[in-house]
């Protein structure tokens, strides 16, 4: 079904949004607004991306207000009021607030007073409904849900991966650090930020690598109950402009070989599979820049996964502990465990864009 958006805040997501809406048939961006860009410097953020290099697309600036991109017509606005931006007339169906403003339900809901029926939350809420794709995206009810939050880049990723395992093995206990790229929010050199708390927010990004608290577990018990005192994670920022690393301790509640693990991941990124599209399975011996451009939530790597197996002892061949079969394995992620080290990458830009963009999908598909 097609859908078309509104997109308020022109930041690194939004940007990101909207080349991805431009690649989708399906998709529609009828206008962007920010407080702080005007038409021409819109139109430069859309064509020029140190990270996600340059648009392939023709951007030209019609009039004041007006784009044009390969031809079709964006409008733009320049309001720090919500409410006064027409998404009725130019028939949005969801607007994708992308400002870090509007963050709450009842903030993001003053888009509804310039006429949108649904809003998305592009970033973490401490109220609103939580929608992860893979995880509970059927759950979206339009009759009672008008504004919904698509949650954070780190949650987006671990959520349908760590379901996963709980649902086919069972999860005892995890722990993960998410190794995160630096943000438009980071200063190049130190300086103090407002409204933090710990006073490392505001060292130099370019310089440092940054401990940080990280919030996605508390996100992930509003719509996982079962990770509560059983999830807990960690940040580190460090000097990279863009591409993400969850490395992820987990046990588990039945044992099971690393090569059956990753059979696992294979058959749900094929496609027809609910993960297709969301989750990724690589075993190339990959770094972070190979995921610039890659659109998926979160991304098996195998080769840097692995099994926390000890090679089997002596004793425990005496013993008879091991059958023969094992104790002759020459690889131990052969071998059943229940404790494994798994990394997972994710581009923290384009693959949380992507998302957006289902969600938004999912969101005026069901007001219909």
């Amino acid at each position: 079904m097609s859908v078309t958006i509104g997109v308020n805040g022109f930041g690194r997501i939004g940007r990101q949004l909207v080349r991805a809406a431009l690649e989708c048939p399906t998709v529609t961006i009828a206008a962007i607004n920010d407080p702080f860009l005007d038409t021409d410097a819109i139109a430069y953020g859309l064509k020029y991306d140190t990270t996600a290099g340059r648009f392939s697309g023709v951007v030209e600036v019609k009039s004041k207000g007006l784009l044009a991109v390969d031809g079709r017509a964006i409008r733009t606005f320049h309001q720090s009021d919500p409410s006064l931006i027409p998404w009725a007339e130019l028939n949005v169906s969801v607007v994708v607030d992308c400002s870090g403003v509007f963050t709450t339900a009842e903030r993001a809901a003053a888009h509804m007073g310039g006429g949108a029926p649904r809003v998305l939350i592009a970033g973490a809420s401490a109220d609103a409904p939580i929608i992860i794709m893979g995880c509970n995206e059927d759950t979206f009810k339009a009759s009672a849900t008008q504004v919904v939050s698509a949650s954070s880049c780190t949650a987006v990723a671990l959520a349908p991966f760590l379901q996963l395992l709980h649902t086919t093995y069972g999860v005892t206990e995890c722990a993960f650090t998410a190794i995160q790229s630096a943000t438009s929010g980071h200063r190049m050199v130190d300086g103090a930020v407002a409204g933090q708390r710990d006073p490392r927010a505001g060292r130099g990004a370019a310089d440092n690598i940054t401990p940080m608290p990280n919030l996605a577990p508390r996100q992930l018990q509003r719509i996982l109950p079962w990770t509560t005192g059983r999830v807990f994670g960690t940040s580190i920022r460090v000097p990279t402009s863009n591409v993400s690393l969850l490395d992820i301790t987990v046990q588990l509640e039945n044992a099971v070989s690393k090569v059956a693990l990753d059979q696992l991941i294979i058959s749900q990124t094929r496609e027809g599979s609910r993960l297709h599209g969301v989750l990724g399975y690589s075993d190339e011996p990959l770094v972070s820049s190979d995921y610039l451009l890659d659109a998926h939530a979160g991304v098996y790597d195998s080769l840097a996964s692995m099994a926390l197996v000890p090679p089997p002892t002596s004793q425990d061949q005496a013993s008879g502990l091991l059958s023969q079969s094992a104790t002759n394995a020459t690889n131990t992620q052969q071998l059943p465990a229940r404790h494994f080290k798994v990394f997972l990458w994710y581009n923290n830009e384009r693959g949380y864009a992507k998302r957006l963009l289902d969600i938004a999908s999912r969101m005026a598909a069901a007001g219909h």
